[in-house]
């Protein structure tokens, strides 16, 4: 009797045994399948032009490029809460800038890096050969500085080169803008949107350079109706 019922616990203790490595792997095959879901839902969505033959145009490679070079981060991962990159490249002039801003929780911070360019006879073999960075504080305050942002609806402009009615000019000043959060990442680019403000998304571009200067006390808007070159 009593081998049986040492045999009866052995048989009870086998079903624990299974029944509790059951639950675990059925626990973590549930947790792996929520991280994965997680991370899908966090994936963001990548609003990038391209041409024809679906490559993206020399704008956004060249700035990819830069942003490595000063050892900025790429974006198109997304960036939690939100950060604005506005890359200011001055026609034939060697030195570019770009104007960051960060809003990570309730922490804000905003820089502006210029950079020296390396001329070249080829697109492909500019580097940057200088940096500047310099921390910018606002003259009112960051959060004054994002409701004044968000209110031009940076987020939802058109490509440029979707507008029918945009002039380009043969050579000008270009304005990228990087657009990052959770859930999504957007570049565009505006080459001289001074000349081509009767049109409503090329006036928000020209607000927001506007903006950070008046906010930051920087030059970054170059209006070449005036040939005045912001250094």
């Amino acid at each position: 009797m009593q081998k049986v019922y040492k045999l009866n616990m052995a048989c009870v203790n086998a079903v624990l045994a299974c029944g509790l490595l059951f639950f675990v792997s059925c626990s973590q095959h549930k947790a792996e399948r929520w991280q994965k879901q997680k991370q899908v839902d966090y994936r963001p969505r990548i609003d990038v032009l391209l041409n024809a033959k679906g490559d993206t145009n020399r704008s956004y490679r060249w700035i990819q490029k830069a942003a490595s070079q000063i050892s900025l981060d790429p974006l198109q991962k997304g960036f939690d809460s939100l950060q604005l990159r506005v890359w200011c490249n001055y026609s034939f002039y060697s030195e570019e800038k770009v104007f960051i801003f960060k809003k990570v929780g309730d922490a804000y911070s905003a820089e502006l890096i210029q950079y020296v360019v390396e001329s070249s006879d080829t697109f492909s073999r500019r580097k940057v050969i200088e940096t500047k960075p310099k921390n910018l504080k606002p003259v009112n305050s960051f959060r004054y500085f994002l409701q004044r942002l968000t209110q031009l609806n940076i987020d939802t402009l058109p490509h440029a080169d979707k507008i029918p009615e945009y002039g380009w000019g043969l050579e000008g000043n270009t304005y990228s803008i990087e657009w990052a959060t959770k859930k999504d990442y957007r570049f565009l680019t505006y080459i001289n949107p001074e000349f081509n403000t009767k049109l409503v998304p090329a006036q928000k571009v020209i607000s927001l350079l506007n903006l950070i200067e008046a906010e930051f006390g920087e030059k970054i808007f170059f209006d070449g109706s005036k040939e005045e070159v912001p250094y």
